[in-house]
């Protein structure tokens, strides 16, 4: 970060707010060569440019690509509104003058942070998590341990249920494909430097498990920089916990409760990867304290601050977590972005205001990624379109649909950090990516004698099948039994 300090009230005229911009773009092209190891255009993209005066401050930022960047807190009363009139371009541009406020200040904050920590790309995520990585070998190494320990125990636990109904749900995903995934599983506990003998579905299960804490962490950093909590970090501080507050601090987590404090209503629901919390030691303990550590490092504020930085992140994340032969061996092949947006081309979707993209096997929700960007583009013809208002339109009506729990949590994480510039500008949020078969619906029939009602519905467990009548498929009659 570069900062031009200026005498009070200089920024206000303007011949002295250009001759400030012309500096700091010289300024950070000078040092580009220097700082930006061979590459002058990553370092101008990672680096910011500050004029202040003590009343004003505007922001220097750079784009490889053409795009209209922002600040990562809406500042101005504008800013609710998106200004396609505004020159899209590609190099550097000015983000200001603002007035010196609250917000503006948590701007520079936020830059200055981001400048002291690692992005949040695909690639820096993998060097940290990657199954050479001690953090990753540890997590889970440990969490394949637990689960073994509870599973030889005969008494029932929560850990063992969690484990059959993923094995019962994952078993109607993958079919056949586990099989074959056999012969990978002892290369997959090798690259993270388990010994040999292990179990593919307890392996898999704890690879799961440590994914589904990457994205939960990642997505709880995201909705944290929010109106009047800018630079409030989830983890901040979590580390110096002792082993029971760090229990209750994830337990809370894993509840959902810190994701609807925050406003995102349905993040986390019917989770199966929370079970570790059954399992808790110092050991276990630990190993999330170095997880949640290691995290710590990346700028949440990357997707606002630089949007194609985290384009494929999941995707590549997950790539980097789970070994290709495994990945293949299972049947899972991710479609790539640019043929993503091939297939919604072709569909004849727009992005216009009112019409619905459903996509009844979304996976991680690169097609729905596809069609919200769509929709941001969709409106570019438009003078002053309300951030609201667009935000409103995706959330009605970019929808997705997925059986695969892991899959749903990567589709609702990747929607979050498609839909994070409009976070600040509508709460409460219900993403709309649903854990179901898109394909099927439950079972009715009548069977008179039995029951005393004669439509009922069937809904299947690893335990036994609970009937219930047909009328409790409607959320007014449910609210009636929920407290």
């Amino acid at each position: 970060m570069t900062i031009e300090y200026k005498a009070p009230g200089k920024l206000s005229k303007t011949v002295e707010s250009k001759k400030a911009e012309k500096q700091l773009r010289r300024y950070l092209t000078e040092q580009a060569p220097t700082f930006g190891k061979g590459n002058v255009e990553d370092f101008l993209e990672k680096a910011v440019g500050v004029a202040i005066d003590g009343e004003h401050i505007f922001f220097i930022r750079f784009s490889k690509v053409s795009t209209l960047l922002q600040t990562p807190v809406p500042v101005e009363k504008e800013q609710r509104e998106l200004f396609h009139e505004l020159e899209v371009v590609q190099g550097f541009q000015t983000l200001g003058p603002y007035p010196i406020n609250a917000k503006s200040l948590a701007n520079l904050l936020i830059f200055a942070r981001a400048s002291a920590r690692r992005p949040l790309t695909a690639k820096d995520l993998a060097e940290v998590f990657a199954p050479a990585s001690s953090t990753a070998r540890q997590a889970v190494t440990e969490l394949y341990s637990v689960l073994s320990k509870a599973q030889r125990k005969q008494a029932p636990s929560k850990i063992k249920t969690f484990f059959i109904e993923w094995d019962r749900i994952f078993g109607v995903v993958y079919g056949e494909e586990l099989e074959k995934a056999k012969k990978a599983a002892e290369k997959t506990a090798s690259l993270y430097g388990m010994p040999g003998g292990v179990r593919l579905k307890q392996l898999l299960f704890s690879i799961h498990t440590f994914y589904a804490f990457l994205m939960k962490i990642i997505a709880i950093e995201l909705v944290s920089l929010q109106r009047e909590s800018y630079i409030e970090s989830f983890v901040q501080g979590i580390t110096a916990l002792d082993d029971e507050a760090l229990h209750n601090k994830l337990s809370y987590l894993e509840s959902g409760g810190d994701f609807i404090d925050r406003g995102i209503e349905n993040f986390l629901e019917a989770d199966f990867f929370s079970w570790y919390l059954d399992g808790w030691d110092s050991r276990l303990a630990n190993v999330f304290r170095s997880v949640v550590r290691a995290l710590s490092d990346f700028e949440p504020a990357t997707p606002i601050l630089e949007p194609e930085w985290t384009k494929d992140l999941l995707q590549k994340l997950y790539e980097a977590i789970v070994p290709r032969e495994l990945r293949h061996n299972l049947g899972e092949y991710y479609t790539p972005d640019w043929l993503a947006g091939y297939v919604v081309d072709k569909s004849g979707y727009k992005g216009k205001i009112g019409t619905r993209f459903l996509d009844p096997a979304c996976g991680s929700g690169t097609f729905l990624i596809q069609a919200i960007n769509k929709a941001i583009k969709g409106v570019e013809a438009k003078k002053h379109v309300k951030m609201v208002e667009l935000a409103r339109h995706i959330l009605a009506n970019i929808v997705g649909f997925d059986l695969n729990p892991l899959a749903v949590l990567a589709a609702r994480t990747n929607y979050l950090i498609a839909f994070s510039r409009f976070i600040p500008f509508i709460r409460p949020i219900t993403i709309p990516v649903y854990l179901c078969d898109s394909i099927l619906t439950p079972s009715e029939y009548v069977e008179e004698g039995t029951l005393p009602f004669e439509n009922t519905i069937v809904f299947k467990t690893t335990k036994q099948d609970y009937v219930f009548p047909v009328t409790m498929k409607e959320k007014s009659h449910i609210d009636r039994f929920t407290f």
